[in-house]
């Protein structure tokens, strides 16, 4: 099972065009460092889970069981984006950074990232919103 994680997250490393370290680091030290490594890492795991499972053709979202509830907030982040791109006639998201993943007082996990929607006539890339609950299901998502 770990090489297939490891498999999936190798190959979302490849259509991910910019990780681009949007991540705010409050100080100097180890731990910052760690931390935005850590969200990264979160990013690509989720979305290689997430292009996993539309490849497979499933509907909404899975979380898989042996992932954490922040890495599948991601992948159901991500699918949701990509979801409303197909709905508007696009072809994929691709995720670009995840700036920030919370987990709510509520246990609802909350998720701000940047994803790359391709359209027919272009791309369009927009900083999203999304709120994951303890179901794994998508209740909040926005984006400009």
């Amino acid at each position: 099972m770990k090489k297939f994680i490891v498999a999936l997250a190798i190959s979302a490393l490849l259509p991910l065009t910019a990780l681009n370290g949007t991540v705010q680091a409050k100080g100097k030290n180890d731990d910052a460092a760690a931390a935005i490594a850590g969200i990264i890492a979160l990013g690509v795991l989720g979305a290689a889970i997430s292009r996993n499972q539309r490849k497979q053709g499933v509907e909404e979202y899975r979380p898989h069981p042996k992932i954490r509830y922040d890495e599948n907030a991601v992948g159901a982040c991500l699918f949701r984006a990509e979801s409303l791109v197909r709905g508007a006639g696009g072809s994929t998201a691709q995720l670009n950074s995840v700036k920030n993943i919370q987990l709510a007082n509520n246990g609802d996990t909350i998720v701000t990232m940047t994803a790359t929607g391709v359209y027919p006539a272009g791309s369009k890339t927009s900083d999203i919103y999304c709120v994951v609950g303890n179901d794994h299901r998508v209740r909040d998502f926005r984006f400009n």
